[in-house]
């Protein structure tokens, strides 16, 4: 029986003393069920008949698979008993797995209290995407928050390597004066190698970096994210307050707004759980912070790059110029997200401002006419050393120019200089295309690469567009320049000569 019929028997024959027989014709009962309700202390419903399933022939497998692997998933589960002829769908057996399993109790957390400047917690937060120098790339926010006061630091990149995850860490710690003593992160390939156990294995660069800035990093346990809470609650509040609602066109305007956001909003509202303002309690905690080191850590990206044969160097899909005299050489690259400075040991080689695009040349025009005056110098064995390494249709073109009454060296010196003006992809594009015409010399190898350019100008030119209707229907008439010879004259205007 129903506990709300029970209910309902019960106040009719109590509270309004409505008959047995009356009640069970008001609820269509038989009077025999009426008095069974009337008598029950409880309204104890009747329990439920448990039915058969077709996996209760598998209940001792699956209780095994469960006990031999804890976590193992109920599809993992189902591909097992299909191997030993169980027919069924996934619903059964996610039931049994579930009624197994049995509830799982709720874990508890101790909260953990930090003094003031003793600890901060350190994540990226990933923000979806953004176009930068032409490229659809992924957008990451840098946040660290120090524990004691909830005082947020945060700033937008396109890239989570070392060295800008470096960088963000010298800035965080510009913005707040100094460095806490520990900073707590989850298993970044940036910070941590390996860890297992109680045994964690640093990045050898991140603890350098660490060293010179004299606080100590400390990894969470793997899949143990409330263990920098702080941090994650503190993504999850840029995202809901900051992110939501908003669309940005560039890094630069982000990173601008969320200066703006940070210091006047973040930082100045009433924090949930410290019930004050974060800048309020910052003010008990940066006397507490270590002091920031005298010497500035370099954490420019390091790499090692050979140069060209044409003197440049590739970094990022991108090629940047060196002197002609370090062709073949190795250089050391040191890239911030402003410049490129390529050295040779200790002594700087080259500066560029850093390109975001994607295969841009960037070319110093000194570097360029140092090229050419190389290539004035050169004659006979090193002209054709030189145009072989621009790429390999050059070989078969020089073939061909042999073959016809031009000056092979002064032919190859002009296009080795058009590759110094232009480029080795522009001059190596002309030779292509001219090939198959039988098209050797110079001058076909320029026309080729100024045609090129000027189609491609062409093609991003914006053309004209008149808005109103009326005046691009205008069509003026065609003019006689008669007029003209008439108030010239007879003698076109000449000034009269004078007599000898």
């Amino acid at each position: 029986m129903k506990p709300e019929l029970w209910a309902e028997i019960r106040r009719l024959r109590l509270v309004e003393d409505v008959s047995k027989r009356e009640i069970a014709r008001r609820l269509r009962l038989d009077r025999r069920t009426v008095q069974r309700a009337l008598k029950r202390a409880h309204a104890d419903e009747k329990p439920k008949r448990s039915r058969s399933s077709i996996v209760d022939a598998f209940q001792k497998d699956v209780a095994e698979l469960i006990a031999a692997t804890p976590r193992m998933t109920a599809v993992r589960v189902l591909e097992e008993l299909r191997r030993r002829g169980f027919v069924g769908g996934i619903t059964v057996v996610r039931q049994l797995v579930a009624h197994l399993r049995g509830s799982r109790p709720a874990r508890a957390f101790v909260r953990r209290e930090f003094h003031a400047g003793e600890a901060a917690e350190v994540d990226w937060a990933h923000c979806g995407s953004m176009e930068v120098g032409g490229r659809l790339r992924r957008l990451s926010a840098f946040v660290m928050t120090l524990n004691y006061s909830r005082m947020l630091y945060l700033e937008f990149t396109v890239s989570e390597a070392m060295e800008e995850f470096l960088r963000c860490h010298q800035n965080a710690f510009a913005f707040f004066g100094g460095v806490p003593r520990r900073a707590f992160y989850d298993n970044l390939k940036t910070v941590v190698l390996a860890h297992v156990g109680g045994d964690v294995r640093f990045n050898p660069r991140f603890e350098d970096f660490a060293g010179h800035h004299l606080f100590k990093p400390v990894a969470c346990n793997p899949a143990a994210g409330w263990e920098k809470g702080r941090v994650e609650r503190s993504i999850q509040y840029i995202r809901s307050s900051f992110l939501n609602g908003r669309n940005f066109r560039s890094l630069e305007e982000i990173n601008s707004a969320v200066v703006t956001w940070r210091d006047e909003t973040a930082n100045r509202r009433i924090h949930k759980t410290t019930g004050k303002r974060p800048i309020d309690l910052f003010a008990e905690e940066r006397p507490r912070l270590l002091a920031l080191p005298e010497v500035v850590y370099d954490s420019r990206i390091l790499r090692s790059c050979r140069v060209t044969p044409d003197a440049r160097i590739i970094f990022e899909t991108n090629t940047y110029s060196v002197p002609p005299a370090h062709v073949g050489k190795w250089l050391t690259l040191r890239a911030s997200p402003t410049e490129v400075c390529l050295y040779d040991c200790e002594a700087l080689v080259a500066r560029h401002v850093r390109a975001w695009q994607s295969r841009e040349d960037v070319l110093n025009p000194e570097h360029a006419r140092a090229v050419l005056d190389q290539k004035r110098r050169a004659t006979g064995q090193t002209l054709q050393r030189l145009f072989f390494a621009l790429g390999p249709e050059a070989k078969p073109y020089l073939s061909g120019l042999v073959r016809t009454e031009l000056s092979v060296e002064r032919h190859l010196s002009r296009i080795l200089d058009l590759a110094a003006t232009y480029g080795v992809a522009e001059v190596m594009g002309a030779i292509a295309k001219a090939l198959p015409h039988g098209a050797f010399g110079a001058d076909y190898v320029e026309n080729i690469v100024l045609t090129e350019r000027r189609r491609r100008r062409e093609e991003q030119r914006t053309p004209l567009r008149i808005a109103r209707k009326d005046l691009a229907a205008i069509d003026l008439p065609e003019q006689s320049l008669d007029h003209y010879d008439e108030l010239l004259g007879p003698d076109g205007g000449k000034p009269p000569q004078e007599k000898p």
